[in-house]
């Protein structure tokens, strides 16, 4: 379980919020996710940031890849997984892809976008009073990952 997050990946989360706020004043709501996804990689590049966009994650069953893997939106300075929507709210779904990717890939954090809400503020996900209308929340990851032999 990860109880520390370095400060250098704290760093990273805040430039990709603020990146993300440049993007959602630039550029409204209600746009396809790929979009947002190609301005949001632009702007963290112009910040200095390397971004991987539609990075490939190999899923693993008893040694033998699942034919089709996971697609991470972006992986920011391959630290930090940023999972992009564009839709009027998020649904549950939403918050086990990103803990998925967060799973598979043995990173330490990730950011949920919805460039889409109403309002666009940043908010803390509540697994036992979830509010589906946050915009930008943060997710640790907790578990284990025992597809990739960690116990």
């Amino acid at each position: 379980m990860y109880h520390y997050i370095p400060q250098e990946i704290n760093q990273i989360t805040h430039d990709i919020i603020g990146a993300a706020f440049e993007v959602r004043k630039y550029c409204g709501k209600g746009l396809l996710e790929n979009y947002y996804e190609s301005a949001l990689a632009y702007e963290l590049e112009l910040r200095g940031h390397k971004v991987g966009r539609q990075v490939l994650v190999p899923a693993i069953y008893k040694g033998v890849p699942v034919k089709d893997p996971y697609k991470i939106d972006l992986i920011v300075d391959d630290e930090v997984i940023v999972e992009l929507k564009s839709l009027p709210y998020f649904i549950s779904e939403n918050f086990s892809q990103l803990a998925t990717y967060l799973w598979l890939t043995d990173k330490k954090i990730g950011l949920l976008i919805n460039f889409s809400a109403k309002d666009f503020v940043v908010g803390t996900w509540n697994k036992e009073k979830p509010d589906y209308k946050l915009v930008i929340v943060r997710i640790i990851q907790s578990k284990t990952n025992r597809l990739r032999g960690n116990t």
